[in-house]
């Protein structure tokens, strides 16, 4: 037999196995209530007409987003899966009493618990072995099932136990699910968005399935991960924001919505916005009620082929105030829907949680890892060798966290990673010399007790709020606070050291340099959010060796003085665009983006009337010149 053959022949049994695949997994999932085939119905008279019923049987529903067919018997199950007419994409891993309506409030069972991890084109690819592990970080069980999606990403599937307590969907449990849904999809970083207990994922089939583990789990299990993770606090008060100064309702363009006609066409839009309206507001819900009834009586257009009713008003109010995620009207339909200009700031209003001590977690955030490995590779003069295995051991990260931290700090610069393959093979990390030289630096004490480094001197004295600038929060990713204060302190200057420490000159005791690293690393503020750990090291490089290089007392003092002042707008002005055009769009590697934008800015010195010739040696260097 060719090789061919076999491949094929390989191909071919791994298909038909996760065909198998398909079928034990909706018989363990549905097989407590769901028969083979239609039986006998109970058969009920109410006003003169038979009616039929089932207390138990679930409905199914399988098909895109647009159309969706209801099974209720396997048979019609596997019929429509294995139908290559039938478009079956989606599913509902709940099932409901209705054949003809898939909401919330008519789901019967709740049979299993799925999350949407999506991966954008800018994040790292995802594997099943990331996704095992993080289970394992969090404290869940393995899934039943892993089913892949188009943007690479994954839907992760914990079938109940229906054998002996099945989940039936009453009021509170569904809530309690979909709260325990909502923290599993937040501790995987998951799509918030797909938490409910109606939504549709992907069907599994023999084309998708990358996971299969044929367990079924307690509902229990997962009440008291919640519990222990995530607990409920009975009459614990949540403090929300007053909206008293945030009132849209006064805007004109919410004004005139709400007093123009609601025309047959625009009704349904315009209730919904008001109502959205007022709740961001901070109407309450009885108010909103009796507003809505007000407008509804004065301005919306009566008829129509689909009548508009009153008790349509009543049902969008208490959906918005019941949908926790609804928080405010969308601008765009506020100004399709008046003609006049209208924004608000609905994201500048947000929910923030302190973080508890690491030694109070049971997690640890990546930029944790980050520190430890830095601080690692400090204490191990710069280079540590090993396998994967054994490095990630050193600091109790798992494997996959691991190989992540270390493609992150590669692609900010901040380390070297190079291996070796085969039985005897090894991966060497070394710190880059611009860490190196910031985390190296050896303070040398003085008679008048303070710390000199080869250009600069930091006083004992020195601001801890500066000092917070650069290590705020997690930030400090390595960085001791000896090197924090060597970093905040280069805005004084030594008196003309020279290599090697010679006397220093009166000429150079004239040159005052502008700005410091603080300014710099202030400006950070404004991305709103976390930074690379390099970021703040390259500053540091960068005004060492572009701006405050000019204190060499070689230098006249007054060329000096302006061919700083220049650098330093150059640098200042270069920074900050990086910035906005960081909070504009989606930036890989943010150091790298300053380092290569400073180096085509920093030319502009020559049009200021700086010979590239005069430029120190290290000035140079951050042009790109060497």
């Amino acid at each position: 037999m060719s090789v061919s053959s076999l491949k094929n022949q390989s191909a071919s049994h791994a298909h038909s196995q996760r065909m198998q695949w398909v079928e034990e997994y909706f018989r363990l999932m549905l097989g407590t209530h769901m028969n083979e085939k239609p039986r006998q119905r109970i058969r009920k008279v109410t006003g003169g007409r038979i009616f039929t019923y089932d207390k138990r049987r679930p409905w199914v529903f399988l098909g895109t987003k647009e159309s969706m067919k209801a099974a209720a018997t396997f048979s019609t199950l596997f019929n429509l899966i294995w139908d290559p007419s039938k478009d079956t994409t989606f599913y509902t891993p709940n099932s409901f009493y209705r054949n003809d309506i898939r909401r919330k409030s008519t789901v019967r069972w709740i049979n299993a618990l799925t999350i949407d991890i999506d991966v954008k084109p800018y994040q790292a690819p995802l594997s099943v072995q990331d996704v095992l592990d993080r289970c394992e970080e969090i404290g869940l069980p393995y899934p039943t099932i892993i089913v892949s999606t188009p943007s690479g990403g994954f839907h992760i599937t914990w079938v109940f136990d229906q054998s002996t307590t099945p989940v039936r969907a009453t009021f509170k449990t569904i809530a309690l699910f979909e709260a325990i849904q909502y923290h599993v999809a937040a501790d995987f970083k998951a799509d918030l968005n797909a938490v409910g207990v109606e939504r549709i994922f992907r069907t599994p089939s023999a084309d998708n399935i990358r996971f299969f583990n044929p367990v079924s789990y307690p509902f229990q299990l997962f009440i008291d991960w919640r519990q222990e993770n995530h607990p409920y606090v009975p009459g614990e008060v949540v403090i929300r924001p007053s909206f008293k100064e945030d009132s849209i309702m006064e805007h004109p363009a919410i004004r005139k919505l709400y007093n123009q006609d609601a025309v047959i066409g625009t009704r349904d839009r315009t209730c919904f916005t008001l109502v959205l309206a007022m709740k961001f507001s901070g109407y309450s819900e009885a108010r909103a009620l009796e507003e809505m009834e007000t407008w509804y009586h004065e301005c919306c257009e009566k008829g129509g082929p689909e009548p508009f009713l009153l008790k349509d008003v009543y049902q969008k109010v208490r959906y918005v105030y019941s949908n926790k995620q609804l928080r405010g009207p969308g601008s765009e339909a506020v100004r399709e829907l008046t003609g006049l200009p209208f924004t608000y700031a609905l994201d500048n209003i947000r929910y923030f949680t302190l973080a508890k001590p690491r030694d109070q977690r049971k997690r640890v955030h990546f930029s944790e890892w980050k520190s430890d490995l830095l601080n690692l590779l400090v204490k191990e003069e710069g280079k540590i060798t090993g396998t994967i295995g054994d490095l990630a051991g050193r600091l109790a990260c798992p494997i996959s966290t691991f190989k992540h931290i270390l493609k992150e700090l590669s692609n900010e610069g901040v380390i070297g990673v190079s291996s070796t393959r085969g039985r005897n093979g090894s991966t060497t990390i070394t710190l880059t010399e611009s860490t190196e030289a910031v985390n190296n630096t050896e303070p040398v004490y003085t008679e008048g007790d303070e710390v000199e480094t080869s250009e600069f001197v930091i006083s004992d004295e020195t601001n801890d709020d500066e000092t917070n600038d650069l290590v705020k929060g997690e930030q400090t990713f390595g960085v001791t606070d000896q090197n924090a204060r060597e970093l905040n302190g280069q805005s004084h200057i030594t008196q003309g050291e020279e290599v090697g420490g010679a006397a220093t000159t009166s000429s150079a005791s004239t040159f005052s340099p502008p700005g410091s690293v603080s300014d710099l690393i202030k400006l950070l503020d404004v991305l709103n959010g976390p930074y690379p750990a390099s970021l703040p090291i390259y500053l540091h490089d960068l005004y060492r060796d572009a701006v405050a290089v000019w204190s060499d007392h070689t230098l006249d003092p007054v060329y000096a003085q302006d061919a700083a002042t220049h650098t330093w707008l150059i640098v200042k002005k270069t920074l900050m665009d990086c910035l906005r055009q960081t909070k504009r769009g989606e930036i890989k590697s943010l150091t790298a983006y300053v380092r290569k934008s400073m180096e085509a800015s920093l030319l502009a010195l020559e049009e200021r009337g700086v010979s590239v010739d005069r430029l120190p040696s290290s000035m140079r260097k951050q042009m790109g010149l060497e």
